[in-house]
């Protein structure tokens, strides 16, 4: 886990999967990502432990579930994603709607990550 004075990002575990619905049916999700077929709270478990947790014991790495400490809620994701078509990660973030971080802790945000998995890359 990591943790700033107003953020704490982890590993997603199943019980996010209401959030993780909310998430990836969200306008901006639907329109950048595209539909993973994430419908019900069932369909929420099976693309955590398929995609999300899978990740971190395939590649050592992974998409994070990001929370506001204040508000003591998640609210987005980040983190590295392999990609079939890349030789290397690539950075994938997803916030809710309503909330938007400033941008310095938003930048230190994906320096954290960066920073935390670099050795694994080689």
């Amino acid at each position: 886990m990591l943790t700033t004075d107003r953020l704490f990002i982890k590993k997603f575990q199943l019980t996010n999967a209401a959030f993780v619905l909310e998430l990836v049916n969200t306008d901006a999700w639907l329109k950048y990502i595209g539909n993973r077929k994430v419908y019900t709270l069932r369909d929420a478990e099976k693309y955590l432990q398929n995609r999300l947790i899978a990740a971190y014991e395939k590649y050592s790495f992974g998409m994070y579930v990001i929370w506001y400490q204040a508000q003591k809620c998640p609210i987005g994701m980040c983190g590295l994603v392999q990609r079939d078509y890349l030789s290397y990660p690539d950075l994938g973030f997803e916030f809710q709607k309503e909330i938007r971080l400033p941008d310095d802790e938003e930048l230190f945000l994906y320096q954290l990550l960066l920073n935390s998995h670099i050795a694994s890359l080689g």
